[in-house]
């Protein structure tokens, strides 16, 4: 028998609710600093959004960048074939 992690719904939901707080933390308040960093005038909405935009998809190609080798070094100890 294979040594198989399960994760049940409550457990989830208790992962992303602790996990948000880093997000809020971090995420928030780097986003926060940013925006408000930006001088107000011509543009002010657009140049905002785009600053926005890049950040969050930096931040979101980051995790997909560190996704794949967490999941061969997890199916590795599982003894499947990444």
């Amino acid at each position: 028998m294979g040594s198989e992690l399960y994760l049940s719904y409550s457990g989830a939901f208790m992962i992303g609710l602790l996990g948000s707080t880093h997000c809020l933390g971090m995420c928030g308040g780097i986003s926060a600093s940013l925006s408000m960093a930006i001088p107000v005038g011509q543009n002010f909405r657009a140049r905002q959004s785009l600053m926005l935009l890049g950040f969050n998809a930096g931040r979101i190609g980051s995790y997909m960048l560190k996704r794949r080798p967490a999941e061969c070094a997890v199916n590795q100890t599982a003894g499947k074939p990444s």
